[in-house]
């Protein structure tokens, strides 16, 4: 029997011995290489954002997480909309 989760839901699909199960072995064989492949990339791209420098213009830019520092509203209003004709 072949199980699968989706959503948090489980369900199952009856496997016949032969050309079938050959297919379904090899497919999930396939996708743990996809997955392992894909927790490779994510980790070199996790090591290439922190081995980057930071920009210029990426100091410039206002923290969100410093203290002291309120968050402002537009500073122009809004206009009424005209009446309807």
């Amino acid at each position: 029997m072949w199980t699968r989760s989706v959503d948090g839901k489980t369900g199952g699909h009856q496997v016949a011995p032969g050309a079938e199960l050959g297919k379904v072995t090899l497919e999930v064989a396939n996708y743990k290489a996809f997955v392992s492949q894909i927790d490779d990339i994510v980790e070199v791209n996790e090591k290439i954002c922190e081995a980057r420098p930071i920009s210029p213009l990426a100091q410039d830019q206002p923290s969100d997480d410093r203290p002291g520092d309120e968050k402002r509203g537009s500073s122009r209003r809004s206009r009424r909309a005209s009446p309807p004709r």
